[in-house]
């Protein structure tokens, strides 16, 4: 190869790199809010709520939205643990869930949500 023909090509290689990083660099701050938009809330709350979407059941969205622990699944599905935060059973606590603000008369896994819905998990007791 000659010395030229070379040179082009590390120049359009090192050209090549350097648009990479600058385009990296340029989409950091995008990918960040991305990750954080998708972030999950912290361990031991409460209290957990989002948007209902057209054909999601409310627990098929809660495995997306937090990290839950159930037993059962389907309609039989019972929510132990949202994000870390277990519904204790010595102190007769459970995970209530309300759509609208209104606590559901079915359980999550047959409560089939619509946009706009706003479902809320809550720590209660009995």
């Amino acid at each position: 190869m000659k010395t030229r023909t070379k040179t082009l090509v590390i120049a359009t290689i090192l050209l090549a790199v350097a648009a990479g990083i600058v385009t990296a660099a340029a989409l950091a701050p995008v990918r960040g809010a991305v990750q954080s938009a998708q972030a999950k809330p912290a361990p031991s709350s409460s209290d957990l709520s989002y948007q209902g979407v057209d054909g999601q059941t409310a627990l098929e969205l809660l495995v997306v939205k937090a990290a839950a622990q159930i037993k059962g699944t389907g309609a039989n599905a019972y929510v132990t643990a949202i994000n870390g935060r277990i519904a204790d059973e010595s102190k007769k606590e459970y995970w209530a869930l309300y759509i609208n603000d209104k606590l559901a008369d079915v359980g999550a896994g047959s409560y089939v949500t619509k946009s706009g819905d706003q479902i809320r998990w809550h720590i209660e007791t009995y």
